[in-house]
């Protein structure tokens, strides 16, 4: 079900008309009970605006699409629907928080010839990502011409002479040459809403396809390498298009980088049949591709699909960017493990404990709990200082944690006390974990003037204490030398 984020905005129009009387003019305003009215629908999705069209909205027919400030668009009669991006918070350039959002914007029925000119010309000037634009400006258009120039003269049209170089500069890829793109910030933006809305469908397919055949599109045959396409290969609109049974949209730049003795457009040597990467983990494509990238798992019985964003906003679908480790739900919760028992002598206590996460552990989110006595207070011997508590702090190695007291002294006549305590971590995305621990504390034995043989030395060691002089056995039992008489021993024993 989809929940409005915004209330309709209404804009009550206004008709402007001229009237010559004379030689003087006159403006009149003529009141049209027209509206125009806007929606802003939540698209956790990403979907395009086609497939939103598609999936939700009512009395369906044949859009059109179209482009509304470089964002994709479809039009149906009186409504239009854009698919564009909001940062969170609005001033942020590369780190901030993005949303898609479905924004609709209607006319009503029977409208005066005035109100359709204005919806007109309402998507001609419509901006989005307003603030982005005035903080990062204007980008180049990408790759550069490099015609050297003196003046704007030597140039091509919109081109200027910048550094005895024609550059163009732009917002949006239209106002690049048509084998260019820009390379702005807000152009990275709706390229990187796109590249998620492509994914969402493809993965629709790619689904739809496992449910269907039990397996992942294997391409056996048909593309440079068996299990894997790329969205600048043949394979990718032939052979994965047919084996999805839809046409598989490509990168919106659609370019690999650099690959020196390789075929420049697929990085494919032919003649040593090699990709100038090995899609690993981390070489899935060639260093600055943007493109598209497929491959089947055999081992696992998996695939994998994904794209080389542009921008660093959270909000990005990570599990499409390529290069990131494909982790299940549970590999994503933190793991606390603790580097070695926690077990020593009284006096300052000192332990540690690592932490394995894949995402960034929460400020203070680091809790340390008594389990066993539940309250420090009760922790007998303990002195925690100003605390009160076993106290956390950070060591040279970021996912190493030091905790530690400033002394525990146990009673004379008690060999050994076990505590037990609680740790738990919660990550950035909302993940936790918790684990309990023990500490164990010994008042260790010491061997006496008298003492002999093996004994526990109250830490879970064997304390060796020695023999005995000539003429003395040692009591097993008290751990102790006799002479041989008082132990009621014959000297053979």
């Amino acid at each position: 079900m989809l929940v409005e984020l915004s209330l309709v905005l209404v804009l009550s129009l206004g008709i402007w008309t001229v009237r010559a009387q004379a030689a003087d003019e006159e403006l009149v305003a003529d009141q049209s009970a027209d509206a125009i009215g806007i929606k802003v629908l939540p698209n956790p999705d990403h979907n395009s605006p086609y497939a939103w069209y598609m999936r939700n909205a009512p009395n369906q027919a044949t859009p059109s699409t179209l482009i509304v400030d470089g964002y994709e668009a479809v039009r149906d009669g009186r409504t239009v629907y854009v698919s564009a991006a909001n940062i969170s918070p609005s001033d942020a350039v590369d780190n901030g928080k993005l949303y898609t959002n479905i924004y609709a914007i209607s006319y009503n029925q029977e409208p005066d010839l005035g109100t359709t000119d204005i919806f007109g010309q309402l998507l001609n000037f419509w901006k989005f990502n307003v603030t982005l634009v005035e903080r990062s400006g204007n980008g180049v258009c990408l790759p550069e011409t490099l015609t050297s120039c003196t003046d704007n003269s030597s140039c091509a049209a919109g081109a200027v002479c910048d550094e005895g170089q024609c550059k163009r500069y732009c917002l949006l890829s239209s106002d690049c040459l048509a084998n260019q793109y820009c390379d702005s910030a807000k152009a990275k933006l709706v390229r990187d809403v796109k590249r998620m809305a492509d994914l969402h469908e493809i993965n629709l397919a790619l689904q739809k396809y496992q449910r269907e055949k039990k397996t992942y599109p294997v391409l056996a045959a048909g593309t440079y390498l068996p299990g894997r396409s790329v969205s600048v290969w043949p394979s990718w609109k032939e052979a994965l298009s047919k084996e999805l049974a839809i046409k598989v949209p490509v990168d919106p730049v659609n370019r690999l980088g650099a690959c020196p003795g390789y075929d420049p457009v697929t990085c494919w040597n032919e003649q040593n049949k090699r990709f100038a990467a090995d899609f690993s983990a981390n070489d899935v494509l060639p260093a600055g591709s943007l493109a598209y990238a497929y491959q089947w798992l055999k081992s696992e019985k998996a695939m994998q699909l994904c794209t080389v964003y542009e921008t660093n906003y959270e909000g990005l679908v990570e599990d499409n960017r390529c290069g990131v480790v494909k982790l299940s739900e549970d590999d994503k919760v933190p793991q606390i493990v603790f580097k070695e028992a926690l077990s020593q002598t009284e006096g300052p206590f000192t332990g540690y404990f690592r932490i394995n996460a894949f995402y960034d552990v929460k400020n203070e989110g680091i809790v340390i709990e008594p389990v066993s006595p539940s309250d420090w207070s009760d922790w007998q011997g303990w002195n925690f200082g100003s605390r009160g508590a076993l106290t956390q702090s950070a060591t040279s190695d970021p996912k190493v944690k030091k905790i530690s007291a400033p002394l525990v002294d146990l009673p004379a006549d008690q060999p050994y006390a076990e505590f037990s305590f609680r740790v738990t971590v919660r990550d950035v995305k909302g993940n936790s974990n918790s684990s309990i621990s023990k500490i164990k504390i010994c008042n260790p034995r010491t061997c006496a003037d008298n003492a002999c043989g093996q004994m526990q030395d109250n830490c879970g060691g064997t304390l060796v204490c020695g023999a005995c002089d000539d003429g003395q056995s040692c009591d097993q039992i008290n751990n102790v030398c006799r002479d041989k008489g008082d132990s009621g021993e014959s000297p053979s024993q």
